[in-house]
């Protein structure tokens, strides 16, 4: 039973869409998943994140010392707006390193401008409808 146990936790890691770095507390990679690996397709086990993605550093050097259960940030790399969460691993007292869940939301900012910039078109069309109207020019 353990190990079927076992190899649910690793097949859920490996196959879930969020990207997933394990580091220790050098910040080095222990283990990343598939997402990870297409994100980063040079990161190997044992490489310093900052050799990868050097804005990541920050958030997990912040995850290490923090008290929080988890920290959330977002960030630009390489053209990418990445979502993460970065979650203490820790023994006891002592802390063995983090995880850190990324997800792309790049398409989604791209839309929330748009929707912003279509609302302020709206508005603008509003206004301009509304001075015409005030002004008794004929509709």
């Amino acid at each position: 039973m353990h190990d079927l146990c076992l190899r649910a936790h690793e097949q859920a890691f490996e196959e879930m869409s969020d990207a997933a770095v394990v580091v220790d507390t050098r910040l080095h990679v222990v283990l990343a998943n598939s997402a990870a690996r297409r994100l980063f397709p040079r990161m190997r086990p044992g490489d310093a994140v900052a050799e990868h993605c050097p804005p990541l550093t920050t958030h997990m050097e912040h995850c290490l010392v923090s008290d929080l259960p988890e920290t959330t940030f977002e960030t630009l790399f390489d053209g990418t707006v990445l979502w993460g969460r970065a979650i203490p691993l820790v023994e006891g007292e002592t802390s063995l390193g983090c995880l850190v869940l990324l997800a792309d939301l790049t398409d989604l900012r791209a839309a929330q401008t748009e929707l912003i910039r279509l609302g302020h078109d709206i508005s603008q069309l509003a206004r301009a409808r509304h001075d015409t109207v005030r002004l008794g020019a004929p509709n």
